[in-house]
């Protein structure tokens, strides 16, 4: 039987706040300085106040076979491309759980 692997796909979600003094903007309305500052978040050109890590949600889980994963490993490692079937092996199976009971 041919190795298998379990892919899960997951997004991790932070709670990032800023603060920008209102004096930092110009704009005649309150809506207008909102604008600005939404802007300024979405242009990066301003510093997190602070940051929380709220989980990772699993978005998609699936079986594959060892080449599916290789491949899989090649397409989103492709600076890793090169390195032989072996140790791609190797680095996929490093990360195996801790803690969970093998049979």
């Amino acid at each position: 039987m041919a190795k298998r692997y379990i892919i899960l796909t997951t997004i991790s979600t932070h709670k990032i706040r800023y603060a920008i003094p209102e004096e930092a903007l110009s704009a005649d309305t309150d809506e207008g300085l909102i604008d600005k500052a939404t802007d300024a978040v979405i242009a990066e050109k301003v510093e997190e106040l602070s940051q929380e890590w709220l989980g990772e949600t699993i978005i998609d889980e699936r079986f594959c076979t060892e080449e599916e994963i290789l491949n899989v490993f090649d397409r989103e490692n492709y600076y890793l491309k090169g390195w032989a079937k072996e140790k791609k092996i190797d680095h996929v199976r490093r990360l195996r759980p801790q803690n969970v009971r093998r049979s």
